[in-house]
């Protein structure tokens, strides 16, 4: 590549750059980013991701275990057997725990890793697609990733999906290479590049290992490479670098809950299997109609490494993935290959003076980019609102409420452990008992947009109404409760019997 073009790549990445960098400090942490903080506040403490968290055990999915009694009416389900966290895979809250140890805990050096990440996607997208097109498109896919609203959006999260993005990426540019060039050192790196993809998604690891070897095998039906040296080290360092793992925190006890809103998966694979019936549908009437033959024939292009991988990927995930989990997230590892396969199939439009064949596919992944990831698909991204957090951190030091004070909250219980430095806990899984004896101040707190059964049916199905409302009577039970709303927030501010306040 002539020296305009790396030119022209350098001006890409540092416009993808500022785009995730600037503001990066705002909005303030939603859920999922918090809890990713909290286990990286654990390895700073005590060096793994676990249970605990100022005493309060944590809590994320549906209840469904009982617990012996006391202030528990419920176990987490996400611990369940395991004081380990092990539903996702450390490497994240590393990263996140050394951004905080360099320049401390803030919503800037949690999402800092992410973003540094993200730079590199960008580069690997440039390289992966010159490997199947031109100059020319790969600089245009790299242009197209870079200001891709979708991929701004989840790489400058404090969550594992940049880094996920990255690792499929590289990953798939690294086999391929080995593919291409039959050199030992690419399948070794392919396995070192496995491993960190198992300790940042395994359901995601699992789908790149599926696609890998059933790629590898429809290419070369002669199984070669069991007699390759380096392909038994590589399966020798990544069993012993993950199975200790496996056992340690238990993962074999993860438990049936994940199969417990399966329609949501059922939705993901209606989509797709409506997909390939339209494009038959679509070749049928126009053969019908023309009677000219319509050739896909997408196996026999170069790209199909590409097409193989996405569709695969996309149909595994809506399969193995918990229902619960199943929204636009998921699917960020399909963001670079639309964006791919987007970029190539405008261009050949043009090119080929409107094609039809190349209007279908691009309408094709145009429709999964917009069903995957925009609000006017069946899977959307959710708009947080942080203004109620802020005003409970306002309301705590105005009336100077001790960082010991216990704080219930109905849901989001993870970014006000943040931003307090109070215990908090969710009102769901602890038991009346508890509640009605608690012996000091307690204060509950809830979003005014969303009623807190509502939120409340991620913990309790349809049962929450009720569940709701049997806790809120045992924690106002003999006690003062002064309720404060103010910014979208609803605060009890409640004192036991005698009690004074501060």
């Amino acid at each position: 590549m002539k020296k305009g073009g790396w030119l022209i790549l350098l001006l890409i990445i540092f416009f993808g750059f500022f785009l995730r960098i600037r503001n990066l400090s705002e909005p303030y942490l939603w859920q999922d980013e918090a809890e990713s903080a909290i286990y990286a506040f654990q390895i700073l403490d005590q060096g793994y991701p676990h249970s605990e968290f100022r005493g309060e055990t944590l809590y994320e999915n549906k209840l469904i275990f009982l617990a012996d009694g006391g202030k528990y009416q419920y176990q987490s389900t996400n611990f369940f057997g395991s004081r380990y966290e092990k539903n996702k895979g450390w490497l994240p809250y590393y990263l996140m725990a050394l951004s905080f140890k360099v320049l401390g805990a803030s919503n800037f050096s949690a999402r800092l890793p992410s973003v540094l990440i993200s730079v590199l996607t960008i580069i690997l997208v440039f390289f992966l697609t010159k490997e199947f097109f031109s100059i020319g498109l790969s600089l245009s896919a790299a242009f197209l990733y870079a200001i891709n609203y979708a991929a701004i959006y989840y790489e400058r999260q404090a969550r594992y999906y940049s880094l996920e993005i990255f690792l499929v990426i590289i990953n798939l540019y690294l086999f391929y290479l080995f593919l291409k060039t039959k050199k030992d050192k690419f399948l070794f790196l392919t396995s070192v590049g496995l491993i960190l993809l198992f300790y940042t998604h395994i359901v995601i690891f699992l789908t790149l290992v599926a696609f890998l070897a059933g790629y590898y095998f429809c290419e070369n039906r002669n199984f070669l490479i069991f007699k390759n040296k380096i392909f038994w080290l590589s399966a020798a360092v990544f069993l012993v670098l993950t199975i200790p793992w496996l056992y340690w925190v238990k993962f074999s006890q993860v438990s049936s809950y994940a199969f417990s809103r399966f329609r949501y998966n059922l939705l993901m694979l209606f989509f797709i299997s409506l997909n390939l019936l339209i494009l038959a549908a679509i070749k049928f009437l126009y053969q019908y109609l023309t009677k000219k033959k319509f050739k896909l024939n997408l196996q026999k292009e170069k790209f199909f490494y590409l097409i193989f991988f996405l569709v695969l990927s996309t149909v595994m995930i809506s399969l193995i993935l918990p229902g619960e989990s199943l929204a636009s997230r998921a699917f960020v590892i399909c963001l670079p290959f639309l964006t791919i396969f987007l970029a190539y199939y405008f261009f050949q439009i043009f090119s080929s003076f409107f094609a039809f064949k190349n209007l279908v596919l691009f309408g094709l992944f145009f429709v999964w980019f917009i069903f995957l990831f925009s609000t006017w698909g069946l899977i959307f991204n959710q708009d947080y609102n942080f203004d109620w957090i802020k005003a409970l951190v306002d309301y705590l030091k105005s009336e100077n409420i001790s960082a010991d004070t216990l704080i219930l909250s109905a849901y989001e219980q993870f970014p006000l452990m943040f931003y307090t430095k109070n215990p908090v806990q969710a009102i769901w899984p602890l038991s009346c008992e508890f509640l009605k004896n608690y012996p000091q101040r307690l204060i509950f707190v809830r979003k005014v947009s969303v009623p807190p059964e509502v939120t409340g049916g991620f913990f309790f199905g349809e049962r929450a109404s009720d569940k709701f409302f049997e806790l809120f009577s045992c924690f106002t039970y003999n006690k003062n409760c002064l309720m404060i709303g103010k910014n979208g927030v609803i605060i009890y501010d409640c004192l036991a019997k005698g009690e004074e306040k501060n």
